[in-house]
């Protein structure tokens, strides 16, 4: 219900389309959302795909925060400033903030498409 209650939110939506890869933490990452949600996996390593569910996407500032499960637990949130860049011959995404893991580490995030 507080999912529902934010995506109601001047500004704010309840998709958002997100394919961006770099660095969480010292890891090399893919993410991906497809709406409402998406998956990502650390280095390389397709086959342990943690699933990402949307909590909140505000659109005017950019803030996308994204709930993390793996194998049905769940594993932590990031929170990040989601970017596109539409150029008249480019076209990028980014996607950077901090991944807080329910053990309490955080981690820095920086993805992006281009």
């Amino acid at each position: 219900m507080m999912a529902a209650n934010m995506a109601n939110a001047k500004g704010s939506t309840n998709k958002v389309y997100i394919g961006v890869w770099g660095d969480i933490g010292s890891n090399q990452a893919d993410l991906e959302m497809n709406g409402t949600t998406g998956w990502y996996y650390l280095n390389g390593n397709s086959k342990a795909k943690r699933k990402l569910v949307l909590q909140s996407y505000n659109k005017s500032t950019g803030r996308v925060v994204l709930k993390a499960y793996y194998k049905g637990k769940f594993i932590g949130t990031f929170n990040g400033i989601f970017r596109e860049i539409n150029g008249s011959d480019h076209y990028g995404q980014i996607y950077t903030g901090s991944f807080k893991s329910v053990k309490g580490t955080t981690f820095s995030f920086d993805l992006y498409y281009d």
